[in-house]
């Protein structure tokens, strides 16, 4: 090719490197958009959050920090509940050489709630599964038919399930609550360290109760 050719095609060539770079462009914005959409499904995946009304007892599940135990306690004082249960797990703390369950209920009286409203389950807990029976089991002594489930936003899907499984045809209503103003959302889970490790062990949990393990 020689060079007067080559400079009639040049003004040819720019088009056509312009309409690649916007492609090419475009493309890289759409991935990512499609990444950001399928981050925050898995996230909403796992968040679900039921209409909540006053009810007999609120159960607060084992684990996380003490933010489950302030919900419960919020929602105490709002009215929604007359009774906290607290589920035994059989647990020490580390530190202080109690179980949690009786350092939980520690809590809640020093946060205001009288000793008499706050009720530890007696049957050992190790699951969200034999946690739900054993409130089961509890609801049934005392004669009682609605519950609120309290547990972290990233644990409510699994634990509707199973309440569901376990309640089913026992004449007791429930309804899942998430403690608000969690760190954990749907639409942010990705940007924290410790919302990956989460929500990858969820989904673990998830899958394998789904599978029927208990």
């Amino acid at each position: 090719m020689n060079t007067e050719q080559y400079l009639n095609d040049e003004p040819a060539r720019q088009p056509r490197r312009k309409s690649c770079f916007l492609t090419g462009g475009f493309g890289a914005l759409l991935l990512l958009v499609t990444i950001a959409i399928l981050l925050k499904l898995a996230g909403a995946v796992l968040v679900t959050a039921d209409p909540i009304q006053h009810s007999d007892a609120a159960v607060v599940l084992s684990g996380g920090d003490n933010t489950r135990i302030d919900e419960a306690v919020l929602l105490y004082q709002e009215k929604y509940m007359d009774y906290i249960i607290l589920t035994e797990t059989e647990v020490p703390h580390p530190e202080l050489g109690a179980e949690y369950s009786t350092l939980m209920r520690y809590i809640t009286m020093e946060k205001g709630i009288p000793g008499r409203q706050v009720i530890i389950t007696k049957q050992q807990a190790q699951s969200t599964y034999e946690e739900a029976e054993a409130v089961l089991k509890l609801m049934k002594q005392r004669g009682m038919d609605s519950l609120i489930v309290i547990t972290d936003p990233y644990h409510t899907f699994r634990t509707r399930l199973i309440f569901h499984d376990v309640f089913k045809d026992e004449g007791i209503s429930f309804s899942v609550h998430p403690v608000r103003n969690h760190w954990y959302t749907s639409s942010t889970w990705w940007m924290h360290k410790e919302g990956w490790r989460i929500t990858f062990q969820e989904y673990i949990k998830l899958f394998g109760y789904l599978a029927g393990q208990r």
